[in-house]
C-alpha cells in the first residue's frame, strides 16, 4: 500500500483516543482527525475510528488520496 495515511490509538483508563491522518504525497496538506470516548467492547472502539474517518473525509480525504 502506498497510500500516505496513518492511525493510532492509546488507552487511558477505560478511554480510548483514536487519531487518523491523511497526507498529500509532496507533503503539501495533511488532514488530521481525533476522537475519544470509553470503549468497554470492540463495537464502540470501532465506532471511535468510524468517527475519526467519516472526519477525514468531511475534510476532504478523498480528494487529497485521489491527486
Amino acid at each position: 500500500c502506498t497510500a500516505p495515511v496513518a492511525a493510532t490509538s492509546r488507552w487511558n483508563g477505560d478511554q480510548l483516543t483514536v487519531r487518523g491522518g491523511v497526507f498529500a504525497l509532496d507533503g503539501s496538506r495533511q488532514l488530521t482527525a481525533t476522537a475519544s470516548g470509553a470503549a468497554t467492547d470492540a463495537a464502540e472502539a470501532a465506532e471511535l475510528g468510524t468517527r475519526v474517518s467519516d472526519e477525514l473525509f468531511a475534510q476532504g480525504a478523498a480528494d487529497l488520496l485521489g491527486q
